[in-house]
């Protein structure tokens, strides 16, 4: 259970690269994707608490937006 709740609640972090910009993406979880957008001046911690309670059904997505934090 432990290992099942650390996975929940500490999502990976990826770089993804495309059309040659760099962009820092916070994920959590498996199955379709959920995409969380954050606006100014936030970046990918302000979904935190959603990443972890929609990772249960989905593979919860919340990149940075290019220019905010390390995108």
């Amino acid at each position: 259970m432990e290992a099942i709740m650390s996975y929940i609640l500490n999502p990976r972090h990826k770089f993804i690269t495309t059309n040659g910009i760099k962009v820092h993406c916070a994920i959590q979880g498996e199955g379709p994707a959920m995409v969380f957008l954050h606006g100014f001046p936030e970046f990918w911690y302000c979904w935190r608490h959603q990443l972890s309670e929609f990772a249960r059904r989905f593979r919860a997505v919340a990149p940075d937006m290019r220019g905010y934090n390390t995108s």
